[in-house]
């Protein structure tokens, strides 16, 4: 593609599974989500990370994964269920990892609409988990001190769905799928009183407007990416979140995503580089040097992949395709 990257693996994944949802890497393992088409297919698939192609063991929990978030000996889920919306998997012994947990959303109607989980973040002995909006509350805190016994704090109705999380010092942000407030942040130094305290308008205010689907967070500025839009309301956002009740726009980028459906679906920074996936085959993975703020330059694209997610791990990039039963591992490079 360039010289700033180069594929190291791209491999299928030959089990029993459907659409691949999320990925989270560490030193040993990469796990991979699924959200499965039935109650026996394969929910989550661990592979070697120095040799992705061995897959060393598979795990069915029941039910269609949306989202994981990994620790060395855990990983935490967010369920495609609608009753037992966050599950905790002991990956203690990768060789045998375990379902040691299933808990339903307080407050949550399982026989109302779209109850499942659809986000999940990990922070500091907590998890936090949204759901798709629901005839309940949308947004849930657990205390994980001892992941197999999880309880639940405190929950927030928001009436949207919430797509992606980040956390830091008592502040949630929150992705969400709201027409004006497509970035919504909430104070969660007390988690069983938890409040609104600002929101970020991305775009314009026209009904429908692009929701929000991935966030990352480093220093004061949060990065923000939506479903497809326009050159006049873009998909990426650098937003200032000095003050976490006014967040403000530090300046937008339009990718030219190329079918209706498309997304951003992760988003990272290392230095000056700005790691972008798209769930866009024609765009796939987008690299934006961000060294000067006034000229933000798009050093290359890693296009044919629509990925659902990616991780980055070292000097390599991990990443998913959200169509097919394939894995790409990518070498990048500093310019």
């Amino acid at each position: 593609w360039s010289k700033y990257v180069e594929q190291v693996y791209d491999l299928n994944i030959d089990v029993d599974i459907s659409v691949t949802t999320d990925i989270d890497v560490s030193k040993d393992v990469i796990v991979l989500s699924y959200n499965s088409a039935t109650t026996t297919d394969t929910d989550l698939v661990f592979l070697e990370r120095n040799n992705p192609e061995n897959v060393v063991a598979e795990l069915d929990i029941g039910s269609g994964i949306f989202a994981i978030d990994a620790t060395d000996d855990y990983v935490f889920v967010a369920a495609n269920s609608t009753s037992s919306q966050f599950a905790v998997v002991d990956i203690s012994n990768i060789q045998n990892p375990i379902l040691v947990s299933t808990l339903p959303l307080t407050a949550v109607d399982s026989f109302g609409s779209y109850p499942q989980g659809r986000s999940i973040f990990f922070f500091e002995d907590k998890i936090y988990l949204g759901t798709k909006e629901t005839a309940g509350p949308e947004f849930h805190v657990f205390d994980v001190t001892n992941p197999a016994f999880p309880f639940e704090l405190g929950y927030i109705e928001l009436t949207h769905n919430v797509n992606d999380i980040q956390v830091r010092d008592g502040i949630a942000y929150l992705a969400t799928s709201a027409d004006t407030q497509e970035l919504i942040v909430v104070d969660v130094s007390l988690p069983w009183s938890m409040s609104e305290r600002g929101y970020f308008n991305a775009g314009t205010f026209l009904a429908n407007d692009r929701d929000a689907t991935a966030l990352y967070l480093i220093g004061n500025t949060l990065y923000m990416g939506r479903k497809r839009g326009s050159s006049l309301n873009p998909e990426l956002y650098a937003i200032d979140i000095s003050s976490s009740t006014s967040p403000v726009m530090l300046w937008s980028k339009y990718l030219s995503l190329s079918h209706h459906t498309s997304y951003v679906s992760g988003i990272a920074r290392r230095g000056n580089v700005l790691f972008v996936s798209t769930h866009d085959q024609e765009r796939g993975l987008i690299l934006f040097n961000i060294l000067n703020l006034s000229e933000i330059e798009e050093m290359v694209s890693v296009p044919d992949v629509a990925w659902s997610s990616f991780d980055i791990f070292e000097d390599k990039i991990y990443a998913p395709n959200g169509i097919d039963l394939s894995l790409s591992v990518i070498k990048s490079y500093e310019k």
